[in-house]
């Protein structure tokens, strides 16, 4: 390998982890912040069960910490994504 056909692919690495990470932090900050017991009355307003409170919070924190160290990126983004359009059409719908 040429060192131009290195530092394409360097880049593209290098990106990817960055918005890899910006997006885990984004998932772990909400993830753990839905830890708090407001979070249980916000879902009973919303009809769900308060006991939904920790799987959700996990559903987001563990894929968030997954998505930074890079393993399992693609099921952890197809996890994320299903969560936000759940609770998209869920609040929203």
């Amino acid at each position: 390998m040429t060192t131009a056909e290195i530092k394409p692919k360097l880049l593209n690495d290098v990106v990817f982890m960055g918005l890899r990470s910006a997006i885990g932090v984004i998932f772990i900050v909400h993830g753990v912040g839905k830890f708090n017991p407001g979070f249980a009355n916000f879902l009973g307003s919303l009809g769900i069960p308060a006991e939904m409170q920790i799987p959700i919070a996990l559903a987001e924190l563990i894929p968030g910490i997954l998505l930074i160290v890079g393993v399992l990126s693609r099921f952890s983004s197809a996890l994320l994504s299903i969560i936000m359009l759940g609770a998209i059409f869920h609040v929203k719908g």
